[in-house]
């Protein structure tokens, strides 16, 4: 709970937790990169919350370049990782360049 470089979010929908979300920084340097790791209920599969949950994290975190692990043979998260905006870098591994902040 005292490490900065770590933002961990429980997701709410309708007022019951259908999950985690969290970025961790990869190093030190707050510029460097984060990586993020979900986990959905599974009875809140398939609603579109895990979706909501890294958009939300996207706004939240504009400045941070977000990473994430992805197994090729996970469809499902392959398609959320893409869907959400993260570019394949080809080795597992996803990538959520800096947004512009609004």
């Amino acid at each position: 709970l005292l490490d900065r470089g770590c933002h961990f979010y429980i997701i709410d929908c309708d007022g019951q937790s259908a999950g985690v979300v969290r970025i961790d920084q990869q190093t030190g340097n707050p510029n460097s990169p984060h990586t993020v790791s979900i986990f959905i209920a599974p009875d809140h599969y398939s609603l579109g919350v895990a979706s909501s949950a890294l958009s939300l994290l996207a706004q939240a975190h504009k400045t941070k370049i977000i990473h994430a692990q992805v197994h090729d043979d996970n469809t499902a998260s392959v398609r959320l990782f893409t869907g959400a905006g993260y570019v394949p870098r080809g080795d597992g591994w996803y990538i959520l360049g800096r947004r512009k902040s609004s």
